[in-house]
């Protein structure tokens, strides 16, 4: 994935930092990371809040919203194609072929 120019790995690991004061939380994949910082009470979320991968790659809250943004639509996409490919086998299943005709009867 790419974000403002820069190629973003999110299986990579990184620590989630509430603030610069205090100790931050690691999460084995990038991903994580951002599913736990933006489910962070508002109340919690400080302007100052990062995270920092293993490679060096800093990201603010702008960059977490956008990335967050990026994982929630790739989700939705992937749940769309596996109920397309289950409703086509389904059909395959019932005897049908790809274009909807039924193979019985001829």
């Amino acid at each position: 994935m790419l974000i403002n120019g820069k190629t973003v790995d999110l299986n990579c690991p990184a620590t989630f930092y509430e603030d610069r004061f205090t100790h931050g939380t690691f999460f084995a994949h990038l991903a994580q990371a951002i599913r736990h910082a933006v489910a962070t009470p508002s109340s919690r979320q400080m302007h100052s809040a990062s995270i920092v991968t293993q490679s060096g790659d800093q990201f603010g809250w702008a960059e977490i919203s956008l990335l967050h943004d990026h994982l929630h639509n790739d989700a939705a996409t992937s749940a769309a194609k596996t109920d397309a490919a289950r409703n086509r086998a389904g059909r395959n299943d019932a005897g049908e072929n790809d274009a909807g005709q039924s193979g019985r009867g001829r």
